[in-house]
């Protein structure tokens, strides 16, 4: 068996480069894949933080948004669900109009409806009143027509009386 020995100081030297450039690649890897990181969660959360900014904006009762077209033409999740809450937010646009203009309606039909109770209750009282004077009438009608009875019946009898008496009418 031969043995070899060699200086740990020519190995330290020999080494020390070579750890310092690995050292230098790994932190240049480090320092790249963090850059990286942080460009990719910015790439990402960005138009997470529009998204939620028009969110936050709805919560207000702003139905009307505009959301930026970069965000709603990607084809990535993000762009799908920004385009997906556009429509969400026109459909509730067009049903908060919708509704308001039902209240709107309702309101009219209510108002309606109370002219209409006051014009029948005013109908009603003329009812009445015109079956009162028509009660009346009849009433008058009947005595009257009993008056003119009674007077034919008279001027016969007198007429019978004056015939008696040998006087002609």
């Amino acid at each position: 068996a031969v043995a070899c020995s060699i200086p740990q100081e020519l190995i330290a030297k020999s080494l020390k480069p070579v750890i310092w450039s690995v050292t230098a690649i790994f932190s240049g890897i480090l320092i790249i894949s963090l850059l990286s990181s942080l460009a990719i969660s910015r790439w990402i959360s960005r138009p997470l933080k529009k998204l939620t900014i028009a969110v936050s904006r709805i919560s207000g009762t702003n139905l009307v948004i505009d959301l930026p077209q970069d965000l709603t033409n990607s084809r990535d999740e993000v762009g799908l669900l920004a385009s997906s809450f556009r429509t969400m937010t026109m459909n509730l646009e067009a049903s908060t109009t919708s509704v308001e203009a039902l209240n709107a309606a309702n309101a009219q039909l209510m108002a309606s409806q109370g002219e209409l109770r006051t014009a029948n209750n005013q109908l009603e009282a003329n009812e009445r009143e015109l079956r009162d004077s028509m009660g009346r009438m009849q009433r008058f009608n009947q005595l009257a027509a009993k008056r003119e009875i009674k007077m034919k019946s008279l001027k016969q009898t007198i007429n019978t009386l004056l015939l008696e008496l040998g006087r002609e009418t």
